[in-house]
């Protein structure tokens, strides 16, 4: 049982951090989009939703191609559902790198930047620390990183409809219930975070237009 969740957070981790290596690319984008907007040829709106809809293919073909071997060889439940988690978690982790490289005026600083948010994610988002395990001041980490609902997701996907236990090394762990009581995730329902997570993609890439369109009308104004 701890080897399957220790298997869905270390997936769920290692791929969504490595999408900070998107950052060059896209500060690479930046400069020609506001070369182009500057001449009248480009606008913000346009540009954003052509990097989101252009980026969809091929994240959804890491997606899949992690949720093969993953689900295949530990034998997880409900392959769908597991990559359609996974995929909008890769989807939240791009638009929050493109709003960091609208930020950082380095690609280096930008990694650095991210890496470092990802990790403090991580570390409350249910695995490490559970929910109430988590300090009352700190708690708003938890809900506000959406690796929490990335991870739960796919917990609850898991252990959510199991009626029996085998070889669990908690003996208060008789269902796939019990386990998610332990991890304070009982109360949600299956779909609830996917929701979330495509809430957390539209909401990123709407700040990446937001910074976008407010950072090349300084430059006409000047």
């Amino acid at each position: 049982i701890q080897g399957r969740m220790g298997c869905i957070f270390y997936v769920f981790a290692f791929l969504i951090f490595m999408s900070v290596a998107v950052i060059p690319f896209y500060m690479i984008d930046r400069v020609t989009h506001t070369r182009e907007q500057l001449n009248g040829d480009y606008q913000a709106f346009a540009f954003v939703a052509a990097n989101f809809v252009a980026s969809i293919p091929g994240i959804f073909l890491i997606a899949l191609f992690s949720t093969l071997p993953i689900v295949l060889l530990m034998k997880l439940k409900n392959f769908g559902y597991f990559l359609l988690i996974l995929f909008l978690s890769l989807i939240c982790s791009e638009g929050l790198m493109a709003v960091v490289s609208s930020l950082s005026p380095h690609f280096i600083i930008g990694i650095a930047a991210s890496a470092g948010l990802f990790g403090f994610f991580m570390l409350c988002e249910g695995f490490f620390q559970i929910k109430s395990q988590i300090p009352g001041w700190f708690i708003w980490v938890y809900y506000m990183g959406f690796h929490t609902y990335a991870f739960r997701g796919a917990m609850v996907n898991e252990f959510g409809s199991r009626h029996e236990l085998k070889d669990a090394t908690n003996p208060n762990w008789k269902t796939g219930h019990d386990v998610l009581v332990y991890m304070n995730m009982n109360n949600v329902q299956k779909g609830d975070d996917c929701w979330t997570l495509l809430g957390y993609c539209f909401a990123w890439h709407l700040v990446y237009y937001l910074i976008i369109r407010n950072n090349t009308g300084k430059r006409k104004a000047s």
